[in-house]
């Protein structure tokens, strides 16, 4: 069985929202955590892997629905709103790469790696 993994990294190009204000980052990474949850499918798994970046596990799929699956949670994303605490309202998205096994690697650090770099 192919298996696509694929690392996650929360991005806002106006990165005002990444201040000490610790409720705020809870507030956009829960928001994210749970938009992704939402699409996927019960047979995916969804990690944080640390700070703002994730992974996703897609068993079983192939590499075209796995990127369409990520580009709608990054349009639902956007779709939200957030603000700052001096009142700039903000919008987050992401940026991922894939890999797969077995074809990409078999042990978890070379997908991870190859994930990074795509």
């Amino acid at each position: 069985m192919r298996y696509y993994l694929l690392t996650i990294r929360t991005s806002n190009p106006e990165s005002d929202w990444i201040t000490p204000r610790n409720d705020l980052i809870d507030k956009v990474l829960i928001k994210f955590s749970a938009t992704v949850k939402q699409l996927l499918r019960d047979s995916d798994l969804f990690s944080r892997f640390g700070g703002e970046e994730f992974v996703v596990l897609f068993p079983g799929t192939d590499a075209a629905k796995a990127k369409e699956t990520m580009d709608e949670i990054n349009r639902e994303l956007y779709s939200n709103r957030f603000n700052t605490i001096d009142k700039k309202t903000f919008h987050i998205s992401f940026s991922c790469g894939i890999s797969q096994y077995p074809e990409f690697g078999q042990n978890l650090s070379i997908l991870l790696s190859r994930a990074d770099q795509a």
